[in-house]
C-alpha cells in the first residue's frame, strides 16, 4: 500500500468504516496519519450504519488517543453518557456539538443539565446544537457558557414557561436559530439574546405586538411559517387581520435593522401571489440589500415573479422563489409540510402522495375510513412515505381497511418503520398481515411496540419469531409493563434475548411509564444497564 497513491488509497477508504480506519491507520507513519486526519475532523455517531462495535472502538481507542483532532462531535441521547460525561477531557479541540433526538425521551433532565455545564465549559466551543426546551439553555449559557460560544440552535422550544427565571445577558451569542411557539416570546429573547447578528426563527402563534428592544446589531433575520396553522391559533384580538397583514406588522418591527431576510412560507394566502402586494412587506426597509423567499401557495401567482415551480402538494400548488432558494433550518417545521397523515376518509390522493408518516389508529374526533376521493393504483409511487403507526383494535374493526393498508406498504418503497399498538400475543400476527413479502421484510430498519405490557415471563422465542419477519431490524422499542422486574438480572436476560434474536440491532429503547415507575426503580434500571454496559464483549 506504500506505493499506491493517495487518490487510489482514498477511493479505497470508501469501503471501510470510518472508525475502522483511524483505527487501523491512524498512527502507521506520517503519511498515513496525514491521509486519514481529516477523518477525525467531524464525528457523527448518529449514523444508522454504527454498530456498538464501532462506539466501543470509538471510545475506548480512537477518542482517548486522538480525540484532540476532533473539531465538531454529533451525539444523541442514546450515546450520550458514554462518551461526553467520562471522556470530555480528550476533546480539547471541540469546536462543534450537536446534540439530536428529543434528549428528555432517552436521558433525564438533572443529567442532561449537568451534562450541559460541562459541554458549555468548553473554552474552544463556539456552535451548540440541542434539541430541547430554551429555557434552561438560555439559563446554562447566561451562567457558563464562555465568550467563544456565539452561534446556538435550539429545536423544540415552543415555550418559554422557564424563560422568566434567566436573570442574566448572553452578550455573547451572535448567531441564534430557534423556533417559538409566539412571537410574544421575541420580547424576552432579544432581553436576553442582546447582541445578536443573526436570527433564525420559526413560530406557530402570532401576537399583535410591538418589538422595542430589537438588537442594533441585528442585521439578518430569516422566518419560517406554515399559515396553516397559525389560522386555527391566532388569538382573539387578531382574527380579524389576515395573516398577511399580520407578517407586516411583525416585519415592521425590523424595518431599520435589517440588511438581509430570508422568508419560507408554507400554505399562504392570496396576497403573497400578487407581486406588487408581496414586495410591499419590505418596501420601507431603507437598509435591505437582499430579499430571499420561497413561498408555497394554492393561488397561481402573477407573471412578474422570477422563478415559480407548480408543484404535486397536498395543500400548496406553486412555489415563488428566488435564487438562490432559502434554506429551512427547522426540522421540526419540515414535518409540518409533510405532516403525520391520518387515514380517514377525507384524505385525498395529493396528500397521500407527500405523506411522510401515516397514522392507522382512532382518534378522539375522528374515525379511520378509507378514502372516499380515490383508489390505490398499481403505479402510485409513494416515495416520501417512511413511517406506519398500526393499532390492531382498529384494524379489526375496520377489516376493509386491511387490503388497502397492505397495499400502501407494498407501493411505499422508502418505508423503515412501523409503530404497533397490540399486545404482545397479537404481534406477530399483525407484522405477518402486512409485512407480505421478502421486499417489505427487507426495507423494515425500525419497530416500535408502544403498549405497556411486555414483562419477564414472556415467550423465549418472541424475539425469534420477529427476527424471523424483519431480518434486517435496526431499531426496537419496547414499552415494559408496570409489573416488569428492572431488577440487575432481569434486565441484562431482556437485552441479551434482543441482542440474540436481532443480530443487525444497533439501538434498543426500553420505556417505563412514570405512572407506574418511582424513583427507586428508575435508580435500580440505570444500575442494572451501567452494570450490563461493563459486562458486554463484543468478541464473543
Amino acid at each position: 500500500m506504500e506505493y499506491l497513491p493517495d487518490e487510489l488509497l482514498l477511493l479505497s477508504f470508501r469501503y471501510l468504516h470510518r472508525f475502522d480506519l483511524l483505527y487501523t491507520f491512524k498512527d502507521l507513519n506520517r503519511r498515513f496519519q496525514q491521509i486519514v486526519e481529516p477523518y477525525l475532523y467531524k464525528v457523527n455517531l448518529t449514523q444508522a450504519n454504527l454498530s456498538y462495535k464501532h462506539f466501543r472502538l470509538f471510545v475506548k481507542h480512537i477518542l482517548p488517543s486522538h480525540g484532540n483532532s476532533i473539531r465538531s462531535l454529533t451525539v444523541s441521547g442514546l450515546q450520550l453518557f458514554d462518551l461526553v460525561r467520562l471522556h470530555l477531557h480528550h476533546l480539547p479541540s471541540l469546536e462543534s456539538i450537536t446534540l439530536k433526538r428529543p434528549l428528555i425521551d432517552t436521558v433525564r433532565s438533572d443529567k442532561l443539565e449537568k451534562f450541559l455545564i460541562q459541554v458549555l465549559r468548553i473554552p474552544t466551543l463556539k456552535h451548540l446544537s440541542i434539541d430541547y426546551h430554551g429555557g434552561i439553555i438560555f439559563e446554562l449559557i447566561s451562567q457558563y457558557a464562555t465568550p467563544n460560544l456565539q452561534t446556538l440552535k435550539v429545536l423544540h422550544s415552543y415555550d418559554f414557561y422557564y424563560f422568566g427565571y434567566v436573570t442574566q445577558q448572553s452578550p455573547y451569542l451572535k448567531r441564534l436559530s430557534i423556533n417559538l411557539m409566539s412571537t410574544i416570546d421575541l420580547v424576552k429573547l432579544f432581553q436576553v439574546a442582546v447582541n445578536l447578528n443573526q436570527l433564525n426563527l420559526s413560530f406557530y402563534t402570532f401576537a399583535d405586538l410591538e418589538v422595542r428592544e430589537v438588537p442594533d446589531t441585528l442585521e439578518k433575520l430569516h422566518l419560517e411559517i406554515d399559515f396553516r396553522l397559525l389560522k386555527s391559533k391566532n388569538n382573539k384580538k387578531s382574527l380579524h387581520q389576515s395573516n398577511f397583514h399580520m407578517l407586516s406588522k411583525l416585519l415592521n418591527n425590523f424595518r431599520n435593522n435589517l440588511k438581509y431576510l430570508d422568508l419560507i412560507v408554507l400554505n399562504a394566502e392570496k396576497e403573497f401571489s400578487d407581486f406588487d402586494k408581496f414586495h410591499s412587506l419590505v418596501n420601507s426597509f431603507d437598509q435591505l440589500e437582499t430579499f430571499e423567499y420561497d413561498i408555497r401557495t394554492k393561488y397561481r401567482p402573477d407573471q412578474r415573479f422570477p422563478n415559480v415551480d407548480e408543484l404535486i402538494s397536498a395543500n400548496s400548488t406553486y412555489s415563488i422563489y428566488t435564487n438562490p432558494r432559502p434554506q429551512p433550518f427547522d426540522t421540526s417545521f419540515k414535518r409540518v409540510e409533510f405532516e403525520k397523515t391520518k387515514l380517514n376518509s377525507d384524505l385525498t390522493r395529493s396528500q397521500l402522495l407527500v405523506a411522510t408518516s401515516l397514522d392507522v389508529t382512532d382518534g378522539d374526533y375522528f374515525d379511520v375510513n378509507l378514502p372516499s376521493s380515490f383508489e390505490l393504483s398499481d403505479d402510485l409511487k409513494l416515495v416520501n412515505l417512511n413511517k406506519i403507526h398500526i393499532c390492531k383494535s382498529t384494524i379489526d374493526s375496520n377489516p376493509e381497511i386491511r387490503p388497502f393498508l397492505s397495499k400502501v406498504i407494498a407501493l411505499a418503497s422508502n418505508l423503515h418503520t412501523l409503530v404497533l399498538e397490540s399486545d404482545i400475543e397479537h404481534t406477530l400476527l399483525l407484522l405477518k398481515q402486512f409485512i407480505t413479502s421478502a421486499n417489505i421484510s427487507r426495507k423494515i430498519a425500525e419497530v416500535q411496540l408502544i403498549q405497556q405490557n411486555f414483562f419477564d415471563d414472556q415467550d423465549l422465542v418472541f424475539f425469534s419469531n420477529i427476527a424471523h419477519i424483519v431480518p434486517n431490524l435496526k431499531s426496537l422499542s419496547l414499552t415494559l409493563h408496570k409489573e416488569f422486574s428492572v431488577r440487575n438480572s432481569d434486565i441484562k436476560k431482556l437485552i441479551r434475548r434482543t441482542r440474540a434474536g436481532f443480530r443487525k440491532l444497533n439501538n434498543l429503547t426500553l420505556k417505563l411509564s412514570d405512572d407506574d415507575v418511582h424513583s427507586d426503580d428508575r435508580d435500580m434500571l440505570d444500575s442494572a444497564l451501567e452494570s450490563y454496559k461493563k459486562s458486554l464483549n463484543e468478541n464473543k
